[in-house]
């Protein structure tokens, strides 16, 4: 979805002057439609990074972007090591990590690219799927530990609650947002989204998280498998667990309005000092046909 932010363009610092003769050289090779770089992603975004990455470069034949997926702890150390050129990621850079780039007089810039929302799935057999913002709070507060604790008629057992990593960007926004110490011992981590989404089609007492791009997009064939498999929850904003609310699903439009209660932005985090690949990408992504994908994604 469209954001109001405007992308400033980074100033080139590449010209370096040499010592012989005076000439003017630039010491990059490559530019904003050409050469090769890294980029790392929070797992969450696997499908929504692959999909830009392909368009770009389908578009500029002369670029090559290399992703990589991992978990928020690795990506951002990814950036500050100099092992990617650009991230993707849910949080803006923290101010120890700002206060290291000043410390090598380098300035990363920061683009909010869309609004993504964290989705929960479960299992086929189970029908609760209408959930409000004070069940989850209660569940990773280790209050509430049982299906029938929602619903007295369910036939399931004790909640098996998964996240994609320990690490991930998906633990820590809900840390962050019920002030959190440590989550239950009812609250595992998997290795991947994927895995996730494994492992709640063969639990039915389980309920997964995940970056709701890895199964909004309708038009592509593994988002579409994984809804075959799972079922997706519908959410009130609602701090109480009265069922008497409306309910709305992890979609753009009720992202955009807020109504969805676990809606989270998307960042590009780029350290690239000068007009290169990097700012080509974050500005391909920034602008129409990167935009039009965010919307594809949901």
């Amino acid at each position: 979805m469209y954001t109001k932010f405007f992308l400033g363009l980074t100033a080139s610092l590449g010209l370096l002057v040499a010592s012989c003769g005076g000439k003017v050289q630039n010491p990059h090779t490559d530019t904003q439609t050409s050469g090769t770089i890294k980029v790392t992603s929070d797992d969450s975004y696997e499908f929504l990074v692959d999909s830009e990455v392909y368009t770009f470069m389908q578009l500029n034949p002369d670029a090559k972007i290399i992703p990589s997926y991992k978990p928020e702890p690795d990506v951002f150390a990814d950036l500050l090591k100099d092992s990617a050129r650009v991230i993707f990621a849910n949080r803006d850079l923290n101010p120890s990590e700002k206060a290291f780039f000043d410390s090598i007089g380098i300035t990363p810039q920061t683009t909010l690219i869309g609004y993504d929302a964290i989705a929960f799935i479960v299992n086929k057999e189970n029908l609760d799927t209408n959930l409000t913002q004070g069940h989850i709070q209660m569940i990773f507060k280790g209050a509430l530990t049982n299906w029938k604790q929602i619903n007295k008629k369910s036939g399931l057992g004790d909640l098996q609650v998964v996240f994609d990593n320990p690490n991930s960007g998906n633990a820590r926004y809900f840390k962050e947002k019920f002030a959190l110490a440590k989550f239950p011992a009812n609250v595992q981590a998997a290795k991947s989204s994927r895995d996730v989404i494994k492992y709640v089609e063969e639990n039915k007492n389980a309920i997964g998280v995940i970056g709701v791009n890895l199964i909004s997009d309708q038009d592509d064939s593994t988002s579409m498998r994984f809804l075959q498999n799972t079922r997706v929850v519908y959410f009130s904003d609602a701090q109480d667990t009265a069922l008497n609310h409306e309910f709305f699903p992890p979609l753009a439009g009720h992202v955009a309005l807020k109504e969805y209660p676990f809606w989270r932005n998307i960042y590009m985090i780029k350290r690239e000092p000068y007009l290169g690949l990097g700012t080509g990408f974050v500005n391909f992504c920034y602008y129409d046909k990167g935009q039009d994908i965010i919307k594809l994604m949901g």
